[in-house]
This record gives structure tokens, C-alpha cells and sequence, in this order.
């Protein structure tokens, strides 16, 4: 498990948003022979100065857990959209797996909640740990039978940094 906190090895680092950008889409052959899925990244941010207070092996980690649940979920595409709006890098997985019902949506980043069987309900809230570490925020929207779309938005950091 991630473990967050002064006793953790774990800091935010001043990364220029393209920079992660460009890292996350070398190790894209990566996630799609991992996971066996189609995966698109598409970045529409335009600032080539964006940083984000990251540590990059954390938000991995968070992409790694929202891929292999797409693939659980029988997608077998996923687009990962980058966007910068505001005073923030906003992330879309958006998959063509099964879904999930809106109640199941609204609860996932509970401890304890899943749809499947062996599962322990933990993925979802070790997601929003790794986001809330990052001072950022998730959201789960999905539409059973059509997919589900997972937003991650995180803060851009402060000019100087």
C-alpha cells in the first residue's frame, strides 16, 4: 500500500505538466500489454509552463489501479485526456466497459465497495488517497452498458515553483 505522511518517503515535486505527459504516453505500449486494452492519450494542454506538485510514481500508481478496473470491466478501449482548465490539470479515463450503476458510482472511493467478486473494495478509495495526497480531486460517472468516465483534477502550482 501507498503510504502518505511525514513518515512516508513519499514528496510533491514541481513537474512541468507536458513533461508528465509525455513520460505517461512513452509507457503506453506498457499499459496496453499489461492490460490488454486500446489506450489513446490525448493532451489539449497548451501552456508548455503548467507544473503540477506531483510525485509521479504515486498518480502511476492511481492510472494503473483505473486501467486495470476498466479492463475488469470489459473495456477494451480507454482514452486518457489531458486538459488544462483554469488553475487546473483535469484527467479523463474514459472507458467502453460495462459501467456501473450510479449508486455504485457514487460510493467507490469507499473502502469496501466493488462489483466484483474477489475483490476487497479497496481500489477505488487507493485512488482518492493518491489523488488527495496530490491536494486533488476525483469523480467516477458511469452509465451501465456504455462505460464509465473516472476525472481526476489537480491543482497547477503556483508561479516560482
Amino acid at each position: 500500500f501507498i503510504k502518505f505522511g511525514p513518515e512516508s518517503n513519499q514528496k510533491l515535486e514541481s513537474t512541468l505538466a507536458r513533461d508528465h505527459i509525455e513520460f505517461i504516453k512513452s509507457k503506453r505500449a506498457d499499459f496496453e500489454e499489461i492490460y490488454e486494452i486500446h489506450l489513446t492519450i490525448e493532451s489539449e494542454v497548451r501552456n508548455n509552463n503548467s507544473k503540477v506538485m506531483m510525485d509521479q510514481d504515486i498518480l502511476v500508481q492511481a492510472y494503473d489501479n483505473l486501467l486495470a478496473n476498466a479492463r475488469e470491466a470489459g473495456a477494451g478501449k480507454v482514452t486518457m485526456r489531458f486538459a488544462e482548465k483554469k488553475n487546473f490539470l483535469v484527467i479523463e479515463f474514459i472507458d467502453d466497459g460495462k459501467g456501473i450503476d450510479k449508486e455504485i458510482a457514487e460510493k467507490v472511493a469507499e473502502v469496501g465497495v466493488t462489483t466484483k467478486k474477489n475483490s476487497e473494495g479497496l481500489g477505488g478509495n487507493i485512488v482518492k488517497s493518491s489523488i488527495s495526497f496530490h491536494l486533488g480531486k476525483v469523480y467516477w460517472k458511469s452509465n451501465p452498458s456504455v462505460g464509465s468516465t473516472v476525472t481526476i483534477i489537480l491543482p497547477l502550482a503556483s508561479e516560482g515553483l
